[in-house]
């Protein structure tokens, strides 16, 4: 392990920040230290949040969705009201899915179960 130590915290960068630097330019690959790896418990699956779910037009091709979509979209028009439609909590994997389909996802909170 190769390591630089300086004195750190001030306006100017440490040796080991430089060096770092210098070899990550030369050999196109940053510092590799195992000793941080895997320090850290997977939890994604277990992180839900709510999230503002964008239906893009190229999306909406199945008919009956769109049919619905429009009748929903008029009776609130009607009624004159600011409506926003969030999505129940999902999982982070889920959201990411829904967007690999082309959905445009925003997450709006989050929660650990």
């Amino acid at each position: 392990e190769l390591r630089f130590y300086g004195a750190g915290g001030s306006m100017y960068p440490t040796a080991n920040a430089i060096v770092s630097d210098i070899y990550e330019t030369i050999t196109n690959k940053p510092l590799y230290f195992p000793v941080l790896e895997n320090q850290f418990e997977n939890i994604s699956n277990q992180i839900e949040s709510s999230f503002y779910i964008r239906i893009p037009d190229s999306l909406m091709v199945n008919e009956d969705l769109n049919n619905e979509i429009i009748e929903m979209a008029e009776k609130i028009l009607l009624a004159k009201k600011e409506i926003i439609i969030f999505s129940k909590p999902i999982s982070n994997q889920k959201a990411v899915e829904l967007f690999e389909r082309g959905l445009h996802v925003i997450r709006l909170n989050q929660k650990i179960k």
